[in-house]
């Protein structure tokens, strides 16, 4: 069926070729210029981030990993501490000796835990 109607509009594979080209290359470019605006983006649930124990050291050392491994991403943190980020980041320095860049992490408040 489809040899039929190639041969009705005399398109031949070498001529399908550059044709389907003209109409993929849009699609592509966009396709490539949308995965290039795409932001690199790590998240971690930790209802308690604050709270300064063992799981919050495994957390915060994480955090300083994947910003040290990975210089474009960004970090985001699910919390249901009500504390600034910039409290939280100061007391995972002082407890753990843990410097991270606040500028690259963001903290998302969950309503409830």
């Amino acid at each position: 069926m489809l040899h039929g109607l190639l041969s009705e509009l005399r398109l031949t594979p070498a001529t399908l070729f550059p044709l389907s080209l003209v109409f993929l290359a849009p699609l592509l470019l966009i396709i490539v210029i949308r995965l290039a605006r795409r932001k690199d983006c790590v998240a971690f649930f930790h209802p308690y981030c604050n709270d300064g124990g063992g799981g919050e050291r495994v957390l915060w050392c994480a955090v300083q990993a994947t910003l040290k491994a990975r210089p474009s991403a960004s970090v985001v943190i699910y919390t249901g501490d009500a504390v600034s980020k910039s409290d939280i980041l100061t007391k995972a320095e002082a407890r753990f000796g843990l410097k991270v860049e606040g500028a690259r992490v963001r903290l998302v408040r969950l309503r409830c835990r």
